[in-house]
């Protein structure tokens, strides 16, 4: 199977365009694949993959959403033989600026105003991303329509961007050791795992382990690695006709289970989710805010 190289923009609507990130481990530009090219850039990974911009090394997968200002060099290492493969939302500068504006006048008139090169991403805000980018593959959608609703998640990526910023910044071995763990997690997401795994990989006590990773991050090491199975099974349920495999081929014990967890982080069922992406309602897209 040849290497896999697409960076495309499937919608341009004011302000914004959408568009879709594929590179493969095997493809030659893959550790490195140029700058930004214009616009300042959202993406949401749909796979793990290290990336590293700003002097910061960090996971990007379903979890988070990175953040690029126009012209921003970058470089990535793979996690797992899907590589890196993102949604994007490009928008203009001058209307980042703005929206920054709000949060931080400062970084608003700098040079680069996107001072992060991540940020945490609710189950609501994923969705209703995923559910922008399959509306816009599948049918016609109203410019202004589709540029209110990028601005909107946009506007919820900063909030929570600002928000993170509230918490006490970690010292960089502990973010290290949390990028460490992060990348285990990744590697081994459909099967088991134990603490006991994770602290003899990364080298620490479980006791301190559990304590750094939710001191950096705001949540335990299961609740985020159920996050990345959840978010991962959008994609697969747009195309399988059998949710039950679905299920046992991201680790859950069962149909109920999935679908049980499923539920608590999106508000709603699988089948739900795969009815209202198959027939495209664009007003399905407004869900509520974190």
């Amino acid at each position: 199977m040849p290497p896999t190289a697409i960076d495309e923009a499937i919608c341009v609507a004011g302000s914004v365009r959408v568009g879709r990130f594929r590179r493969s481990p095997d493809h030659p530009d893959f550790h490195d694949s140029g700058p930004i090219q214009s616009d300042c850039c959202f993406a949401f990974p749909r796979h793990a993959v290290v990336i590293r911009h700003s002097g910061e090394r960090f996971v990007a997968d379903p979890n988070v959403a990175t953040l690029y200002n126009r012209g921003q060099e970058y470089t990535r290492e793979a996690l797992t033989p899907c590589g890196d493969r993102s949604d994007w939302y490009g928008v203009s500068e001058d209307v980042v600026r703005e929206a920054v504006r709000i949060y931080d006048p400062r970084a608003a008139d700098g040079r680069r105003p996107l001072r992060w090169t991540h940020a945490p991403v609710g189950a609501h805000t994923y969705l209703a991303q995923r559910r922008l980018f399959n509306g816009l593959r599948r049918g016609t959608v109203d410019a202004m329509q589709i540029e209110e609703t990028v601005l909107g998640i946009v506007d919820r990526v900063l909030t929570a961007a600002y928000g993170a910023e509230r918490r006490r910044p970690p010292a960089r071995t502990r973010r290290e050791l949390v990028t460490d763990v992060q990348c285990a997690v990744a590697r081994r997401l459909n099967g088991e795992v134990t603490l006991q795994d994770l602290a003899a990989q990364v080298g620490v006590s479980v006791f301190h382990l559990c304590r750094t990773f939710r001191a950096v991050t705001g949540q335990t090491i299961h609740a985020y690695r159920m996050q990345l199975r959840v978010r991962s099974a959008l994609e697969r349920i747009e195309r399988a006709s059998d949710l039950s495999a679905v299920a046992l081929a991201l680790g859950f014990s069962s149909h109920s289970h999935f679908t049980a967890s499923f539920r608590r982080a999106f508000g709603v069922t699988p089948s739900g989710v795969r009815g209202t992406v198959r027939r495209t309602p664009l007003d399905t897209m407004n869900t509520r805010p974190e």
